[in-house]
C-alpha cells in the first residue's frame, strides 16, 4: 500500500440512545478504525422520521471523554444551522478537549423539511453554497487569528475572539462534502482541505475531474485536496439479503450495489482499491446493520463491523 489510508465508521445515530452511539464508537476505536463521524441532523429522515437523534456536537463532546485515539467528528455539519462564528467555537473547544482529534466535515444542507421545522431559511442551492463559502472562511479566521473580522453578504463578525484555539495546527483539515459541479466543487478548490462526495467509481471519477478544472481555474494545486469517498458497507453478495437495506430512493438494485461497498470481502478490498488508485485516502464508510430502523431490531448490530475490521481493514492499515 502506497498511499496512506484512512478509514472512518460514519454513525447514522437515528433511533438509537447514547449507550448505542458510545458502544459503536468504542468498537471502532478498538478495531483499530481511524474516525468515527456523526451526521448533522436534528430529527430521523429515514423512515419511521420521528424517534431518537441525538444532536451531533453535544455528542461528539461526549465521545471525546470516551475515547482516546480514534478522530471524531461530523460528516458533515451544516453550515446554515449555526452561526459560523459559534461553529468555529463549538468545533475549537472540540479539538481542545479531544486533545487534537477533531475531523471536521462541513456542507451546505439539504433537508428541506427540518430547515423549515427549526425555522431556518431554505434557500436555493447557489444561495445555500454561498453561505457555506463565508462560513468557511469566517471559520477559519476565528481558528487562526486573535481577533477575526468579516463582512460578507450573509455573515458579519467584528473583532470575534475564539479562545482556546484548535490543538491542531494552523487548524483542523476543512472537509467540504457534495457534489454539486458548478458551485460546490468550486468552494472545494477555493477554500477546502478535503473533498467528500459518495456515488459509483464512475460518478465519482467524472466528478474528481470537474473538480480539477476549477482547481485550474482558481489557481490551487489540486493535490493538495484529501479526496474521500462515503458509502454504505454490506459484506455479502446476496442479493435478497442485499436488498433488505435497499432504500426506497434507491430503486435498482444494481444501481445500490454499484453506489455502494457491497460484496464478499474480496469485492470490496477490490472496490476500495479501485478509488486508492484514483487518488481517493479517506473513506467514510456506515454499517446499515447498525441502524435500529424498527420495532424488530432495536439494537446495532456490530457484526458486520466486526467482519470488516477482521477482513478488510488489514489490507489498508498500515
Amino acid at each position: 500500500m502506497d498511499k496512506q489510508v484512512t478509514i472512518g465508521l460514519h454513525i447514522v445515530q437515528e433511533h438509537m440512545d447514547f449507550s448505542h452511539v458510545r458502544n459503536i464508537c468504542k468498537c471502532a476505536e478498538d478495531l483499530r478504525f481511524d474516525s468515527v463521524t456523526l451526521m448533522d441532523h436534528f430529527r430521523p429522515y429515514y423512515p419511521p422520521e420521528n424517534g431518537n437523534l441525538l444532536e451531533c456536537w453535544t455528542t461528539l463532546s461526549a465521545l471525546a471523554m470516551e475515547t482516546k485515539r480514534i478522530k471524531i467528528g461530523t460528516m458533515v455539519t451544516c453550515a446554515s444551522y449555526r452561526n459560523p462564528a459559534l461553529l468555529a467555537k463549538i468545533a475549537a473547544c472540540l479539538d481542545h478537549i479531544s486533545g487534537g482529534r477533531l475531523k471536521f466535515g462541513i456542507g451546505a444542507g439539504w433537508f428541506r423539511e427540518e430547515f423549515e421545522e427549526y425555522g431556518i431559511p431554505f434557500d436555493k442551492p447557489r444561495e445555500r453554497i454561498r453561505r457555506l463559502e463565508e462560513a468557511i472562511q469566517i471559520i477559519k479566521r476565528m481558528w487562526v487569528q486573535e481577533e477575526a473580522s468579516f463582512s460578507g453578504r450573509y455573515y458579519k463578525v467584528d473583532r470575534a475572539v475564539c479562545d482556546p484555539k484548535p490543538v491542531q495546527k494552523p487548524h483542523p483539515p476543512i472537509i467540504v462534502g457534495g457534489g454539486g459541479e458548478r458551485f460546490t466543487l468550486r468552494v472545494v478548490a477555493k477554500l477546502a482541505d478535503g473533498w467528500n462526495s459518495p456515488g459509483s467509481f464512475e460518478r465519482y471519477a467524472n466528478k474528481l475531474e470537474v473538480l480539477k478544472r476549477h482547481c485550474r481555474k482558481v489557481g490551487r494545486d489540486f493535490k493538495d485536496i484529501k479526496l474521500s469517498w462515503s458509502a454504505w458497507v454490506i459484506l455479502s453478495s446476496d442479493r435478497n439479503k442485499v436488498a433488505e437495506f435497499q432504500p426506497k430512493y434507491i430503486q435498482n438494485l444494481d444501481d445500490f450495489i454499484e453506489t455502494y461497498l457491497i460484496g464478499e470481502p474480496d469485492q470490496c478490498i477490490r472496490k476500495m482499491q479501485h478509488f486508492v488508485d484514483l487518488g481517493v485516502t479517506d473513506f467514510e464508510l456506515a454499517f446499515p446493520d447498525t441502524f435500529p430502523k424498527d420495532k424488530r431490531r432495536r439494537v446495532p448490530s456490530l457484526e458486520t463491523i466486526q467482519s470488516f475490521a477482521e477482513l478488510v481493514l488489514p489490507r489498508f492499515n498500515s
